[in-house]
């Protein structure tokens, strides 16, 4: 496995192919679903994935970097983009995930665990805050900690779509903050 350079790829490309060729056999396989992070059902694959990530780890190309923080023209772009466009239910949910990222600061795992009833509209409308579980030993997904509460900015565009979130959700939906998303036959949801 080599770049067009001749040089080895990083760990995190490896490891995003292999989440790659999963996502892509799951959706063309017949025989699903298909796990190739199954240690035991690929016991071949892993021995040589280790191995190479071994030998990666070793020429100091293994490292991973946390996170960079986007830059303004990085952020005016994505927001510019049609892939934020709020009219459409996937557009919605990935404008209110950008949000929760951007606005909360919310990184992975803190993505997953947040329910609806984590997100308090203000009486007067004009204000959102977000009540994130934390546990003493800040683990946030452990029940009956003290919450951290994030304040969504005072913006009313911000507001309006975290409203309008809130308004295409059905009510007896599942807990979860994101849900799938859905259009009817007459192209509402």
């Amino acid at each position: 496995m080599k770049t067009k350079n001749e040089d080895d790829y990083k760990s995190t490309s490896v490891n995003t192919c292999i989440d790659a060729l999963n996502r892509h056999l799951n959706q063309h396989l017949v025989i699903r679903p298909l796990d190739l992070k199954d240690r035991q059902m690929f016991s071949d694959l892993w021995q040589i994935l280790d191995g190479k990530l071994k030998d990666i780890a070793e020429q100091e190309k293994g490292e991973i970097s946390g996170s960079d923080s986007l830059f303004l023209d990085e952020v005016k772009l994505i927001f510019n983009s049609s892939i934020l466009n709020i009219d459409t239910p996937i557009g919605l949910l990935k404008t209110v995930f950008f949000y929760n990222a951007l606005f909360l600061r919310l990184r992975s795992r803190e993505h997953y665990i947040l329910k609806f009833n984590n997100f308090k509209v203000k009486v007067d409308g004009s204000r959102i805050e977000v009540y994130i579980p934390r546990s003493k030993t800040n683990q946030r997904d452990i029940e009956g900690g003290v919450d951290d509460i994030l304040k969504i900015l005072n913006h009313s565009q911000i507001i309006s779509v975290y409203k309008k979130y809130f308004t295409k959700c059905p009510v007896n939906a599942n807990p979860h903050f994101y849900l799938q998303e859905y259009t009817d036959e007459n192209n509402k949801y």
